[in-house]
C-alpha cells in the first residue's frame, strides 16, 4: 500500500520542515485536510503558522521551541483552520529527526473530529445489533486460511437461535453450522456470491449445537469502508423453520393432487403419493391405511 493511501485511509497527513535550509515539505494528506489545492501555499514555516487557530498558535510555538531546543516530541489535540476558515480538530504529533543531510522536524496529523463521529456511529450501530431479534453473524471479507473466512462477531440473538456462544465460533468459520443434509447446491450458490463480493439470499438447512436441524434464512452482505474497500461479511439469520415447511406442505398437498388427477388406477397414485412422502420427509418407512369398503377396516 502506498503512502498517500495510507494517509487517506487514517484520515491523516505530515508536514516536515528541514533546519538547515528552512525547506518546508508538505504531503498530500496534509494539504487535503486543510483543502489546500497546490503545495505552493504553504512553501515557508509561517504558511503553516497561519492555519493553526489563533487561540492555539502561542502553544503550538511554545511546543516548537521545546522540540527544537530540547528535542521534547509531543502529541496535543489542537484546532485548526482549513483554507476555507473551517475549524477542525486534529492530533498534532510532532518529532525531533536528526539526520545526516541534516535535521529536521516532522510532524503528523490526524483529523480527530471524524474520529470521535465514527466511534459514536459504532457505538450506536453496536446497541442496535446487540438488541436485534435476528442473529447476527460477521466474518472476514477475505478468508485468512485454508479454512475459510472467520467468524469476528455474533449477537446475542445469534446465541439463541443456534445455542453457539460468542466463544463458541469466533476464530472458526461459519461451517460449524452445517450438517448431512445442508445442502450443497445452496453452499455453491452462496460460495460464488462470496466471490463475487455480491449479496445473497438463501435458506437452508442448518444445525444447532446440540444436533438439532432447522431452517435458516440467510441474508449476505459485503462491507466496505468509506474509502470502497471490503471489510466484512454481515450475515443476518432467522429461523425459517415454520414457513418454510408450511410452503414445503402446500408444495406436496399440490403435488399428490396431481397424482391423482393424472392416475388411472387407485394403487398407482398411492404407491407414487408414498414415495413422494418419502422423499419429503426423509423417512424410511410410510404406511398407507385405506378403508375395506366392505369389512368396513382399515387395512
Amino acid at each position: 500500500m502506498d503512502f498517500n493511501r495510507t494517509e487517506q485511509i487514517l484520515n491523516s497527513g505530515t508536514f516536515e520542515l528541514h533546519l538547515d535550509n528552512k525547506t518546508l515539505v508538505c504531503s498530500s494528506g496534509f494539504l487535503n485536510l486543510l483543502g489546500i489545492n497546490s503545495a505552493s501555499s504553504v512553501s515557508k514555516w509561517n504558511d503553516v503558522i497561519r492555519f493553526i487557530h489563533r487561540d492555539h498558535i502561542k502553544h503550538f510555538k511554545f511546543l516548537i521551541e521545546k522540540l527544537k531546543e530540547n528535542h521534547e516530541n509531543f502529541s496535543e489535540k489542537l484546532s485548526w483552520k482549513t483554507k476555507e476558515g473551517e475549524v477542525i480538530s486534529l492530533i498534532t504529533i510532532g518529532e525531533y529527526v536528526e539526520k545526516d543531510q541534516g535535521d529536521q522536524l516532522f510532524f503528523v496529523v490526524q483529523k480527530q473530529r471524524s474520529l470521535d463521529i465514527d466511534l459514536k456511529k459504532k457505538k450506536l450501530l453496536q446497541t442496535v445489533i446487540e438488541r436485534a431479534k435476528d442473529g447476527v453473524l460477521i466474518t472476514e471479507a477475505e478468508p485468512s486460511s485454508a479454512e475459510g473466512r472467520k467468524v469476528v462477531y455474533v449477537n446475542p440473538a445469534f446465541t439463541q437461535l443456534t445455542g453457539y456462544t460468542a466463544d463458541d465460533i469466533i476464530g472458526k468459520t461459519p461451517k460449524i453450522l452445517q450438517g448431512p443434509r445442508t445442502d450443497p447446491k445452496t453452499i455453491e450458490e452462496m460460495s460464488t456470491a462470496l466471490n463475487a463480493w455480491k449479496p445473497c439470499e438463501v435458506s437452508l438447512i442448518n444445525y444447532r449445537k446440540n444436533g438439532e436441524e432447522f431452517w435458516m434464512k440467510l441474508s449476505m452482505t459485503p462491507v466496505a469502508d468509506e474509502n470502497g474497500w471490503f471489510t466484512h461479511w454481515v450475515a443476518i439469520e432467522r429461523d425459517a423453520t415454520q414457513s418454510v415447511y408450511r410452503d414445503l406442505n402446500n408444495q406436496l398437498l399440490a403435488e399428490i393432487s396431481n397424482i391423482f388427477g393424472q392416475s388411472d388406477h387407485c394403487k398407482d397414485a398411492l404407491q407414487q403419493m408414498t414415495e413422494k412422502i418419502l422423499e419429503f420427509g426423509n423417512f424410511s418407512i410410510a404406511e398407507v391405511w385405506v378403508p375395506n369398503q366392505e369389512t368396513k377396516i382399515f387395512t
